[in-house]
């Protein structure tokens, strides 16, 4: 059976290699969710660099978890934390490749591949 419902939005793992560790990180990535109709006009925007990488976590990035400090400690959420980690090129790119595959509902066997 299947139950049709609103689903807002929807977490993902990201997989993070960070230099000089042998083992990558995994975070979990909370984004809006879209209809395909709206999630193909953000692609055919992004594709048309209409809107970029930070624009895209502005606007749709919901959350993070399983972030730490170097000491150990967990680290909040907060739309400044979001930018400062795009920043970081090996953050950058696995975090926005989320989105697409938040977008395609596809989450933890898309994180393995």
């Amino acid at each position: 059976m299947l139950i049709i419902k609103t689903i807002p939005d929807i977490t993902v793992p990201v997989d993070i290699q960070v230099p000089g560790e042998a083992e990558p990180s995994r975070i979990q990535a909370t984004w809006k969710l879209y209809d395909y109709d709206e999630a193909q006009a953000r692609i055919d925007k992004i594709n048309a660099q209409k809107l970029d990488d930070a624009q895209l976590v502005a606007d749709d990035l919901r959350g993070l978890s399983e972030l730490f400090d170097e000491q150990g400690q967990p680290v909040a959420f907060t739309p400044e934390l979001a930018q400062q980690l795009l920043k970081k090129t090996y953050v950058r790119i696995p975090l926005v490749r989320s989105w697409f595959f938040a977008q395609n509902c596809r989450t933890e066997a898309a994180a393995k591949n």
